[in-house]
């Protein structure tokens, strides 16, 4: 499998099935696949932004984000668009290892946003 499928899959909710079909890097479909992904980064920005202001506890505040949008981005998604994400359903290894990436990727971004001195009472 090409690497630019994977930069590219996020595009078929803009462009449909076909911004994938052309194996390699096309420009345009890999430059929408990564304007979607900012977008939904945006998304989880402001997420973050808000959470001290839910006076969670960190773990519930997590787990309050992490858990609809993984059931939005890996089982809703999926069937609201089948046509063009039913090629891309991954089966349950790569969804275990799309949670792993994903949970390391918050356990780094949680272990730096920490360092940096941010106390949930500042806000």
């Amino acid at each position: 499998m090409s690497p630019w499928k994977v930069v590219k899959i996020p595009a078929t909710f803009l462009l449909g099935p076909e911004a994938v079909d052309p194996v390699g890097f096309v420009l345009g479909d890999v430059l929408v696949g990564i304007g979607v992904h900012i977008g939904a980064s945006v998304v989880g920005m402001l997420f973050a932004w808000s959470l001290p202001r839910l006076r969670l506890a960190p773990l519930w505040s997590k787990l309050l984000g992490a858990g609809p949008l993984y059931l939005f981005g890996f089982w809703i998604l999926p069937l609201l668009f089948p046509r063009w994400l039913s090629p891309y359903w991954l089966p349950p290894v790569g969804r275990l290892l799309q949670v792993m990436a994903h949970v390391f990727y918050g356990v780094v971004l949680g272990i730096t946003y920490s360092r940096q001195g941010f106390v949930y009472d500042q806000v």
